[in-house]
């Protein structure tokens, strides 16, 4: 599955489909920062958005889970 067909489950759902391994934290961000990204000019719901840190994060917690 990839992030650009992933569809936006709840959290709950997120967490089971990480922990089978079925998408990666990295995969989950970036379909978040697509989202936040693209309902910005239109929500403007967002003050700053850290898309270097979020995808270093994710780059970590990936690494952790795969440990």
């Amino acid at each position: 599955m990839t992030a650009t067909s992933l569809e936006f489950p709840g959290l709950a759902e997120q967490a089971a489909r990480l922990a089978a391994g079925e998408v990666t934290a990295a995969e989950l961000t970036a379909t978040a920062l697509g989202r936040a990204h693209a309902s910005q000019p239109v929500l403007n719901a967002f003050r700053h958005l850290r898309d270097d840190e979020a995808r270093a994060e994710a780059a970590e917690a990936d690494r952790r889970l795969k440990a």
